[in-house]
């Protein structure tokens, strides 16, 4: 059960990051930007979102999840302003200085450590 809660971890994940995490300082800004993320594992729904000041970082890695879910058929990955309230589990990460929340919405996800995840 452990492996199959860690690959839904990492499958939710994988959605959002792919491709390497880069930051610089003309790509931050100030306002919020997010990635909510909705796919199909297994025939169980996983619902995860990040939010990030970098509005550029969430727009690239955003736009490249989305076009690896449909394309799979599995899901998809929208660019929006805000993450949708009601998450069972909140995480802040910072990696290669760009600092995100992630927000997981079903319990399968949920279940995973924080220290776990990795957005690139």
């Amino acid at each position: 059960m452990n492996k199959i809660i860690l690959g839904a971890v990492i499958a939710a994940a994988a959605l959002f990051a792919a491709c390497e995490m880069t930051s610089s300082s003309d790509s931050t800004t100030s306002n919020l930007a997010s990635c909510d993320i909705k796919g199909n594992l297994l025939g169980l729904e996983i619902h995860s979102c990040v939010e990030s000041e970098n509005t550029a970082y969430i727009n690239s890695q955003c736009a490249d999840a989305n076009e690896e879910a449909t394309q799979a058929g599995e899901g998809t990955a929208v660019i929006g302003t805000k993450c949708p309230a009601g998450a069972k589990k909140t995480c802040e990460v910072t990696q290669k200085g760009v600092t995100a929340t992630v927000y997981m919405y079903d319990n399968l996800t949920a279940m995973g450590d924080c220290d776990g995840i990795e957005l690139d």
